[in-house]
């Protein structure tokens, strides 16, 4: 649920003339950010709120900047307006070395929300960078290093966004458990040994969720019409164990019974 913000009491500042109407840059990861000049808000204006939203409104029209706020500031004779901008860049094209990762690099751009044509702020890069790492944790590289950088292109409203990332080593499992509810273990002894995670696999939690589906799936194929099929990762020293839970409920049996005759002098 969004936060609704009461707006400052601004009551004080009503009537005062604006002296200095200003903008500064919240970031300076870019050199080549122009401030705008703005022209709608002037010094010399009885203030009132509504100017505080007009100079906003004006600074963000010019399209360099992602969010802004504005602060009203007390100075000798009247007040000062400073509107805080955060600059932003629309990416030209993604350059992306994985290092030879096997992982998705569609979905890992779609986490960390890069796209050709998409916004960039640079205050968001530290996010969107921890957003990869986390991204490659879940597909079994915990120790991914990644590098976000950016250079500029003709325009200088617009970037080529390069993608760096290291992978380091991947994390295998060692062991595989099961535990199994509703039926006798030996019952389903060989549906589980098709479980598509072995030990020696990396630690890829798309793949595990897969391999539930596909196990629960098969159990169901044969009569356990409720299986469910979930995994736990147990991680002690050098050793990680994928614990795999399987509820079956209860064995469904088909019964069919035919039609009765009856002979006319049996009736």
């Amino acid at each position: 649920m969004a936060q609704v913000l009461t707006p400052p009491d601004l009551s004080a500042f009503l009537g005062r003339k604006v002296t200095r109407v200003d903008v500064a840059l919240d970031d300076d990861t870019w050199t080549d950010v122009a401030i705008p000049q703005v022209r709608t808000v002037r010094v010399g204006l009885d203030f009132v709120p509504s100017l505080a939203r007009q100079l906003l409104d004006e600074v963000l029209a010019s399209g360099l900047f992602a969010r802004g706020r504005v602060s009203v500031l007390e100075e000798p004779g009247g007040v000062r307006l400073l509107a805080h901008v955060v600059p932003r860049k629309l990416i030209e094209s993604l350059r992306v070395d994985l290092h030879g990762a096997p992982v998705q690099e569609d979905e890992m751009l779609r986490d960390a929300d890069l796209a050709t044509g998409g916004e960039l702020v640079a205050k968001d890069l530290p996010d969107q960078q921890a957003r990869i790492e986390a991204f490659f944790a879940s597909r079994g590289f915990p120790s991914a290093v990644v590098n976000i950088t950016t250079r500029q292109t003709d325009s200088v409203q617009r970037v080529t966004v390069l993608v760096d990332v290291v992978p380091g080593a991947p994390f295998a499992l060692t062991h595989r458990r099961f535990i199994v509810l509703g039926a006798a273990p030996k019952a389903i002894l060989a549906t589980n040994e098709t479980y598509a995670v072995h030990p020696g696999d990396r630690m890829d939690q798309a793949t595990l969720e897969a391999a539930d589906l596909g196990l629960a799936n098969r159990l169901r194929a044969q009569g356990y019409h409720h299986a469910s099929v979930a995994h736990d990762l147990v991680v002690a020293g050098a050793t990680s164990t994928i614990q795999v839970r399987i509820d079956t409920g209860p064995l469904f049996v088909p019964k069919y019974e035919g039609n009765e005759h009856f002979a006319s002098d049996a009736l």
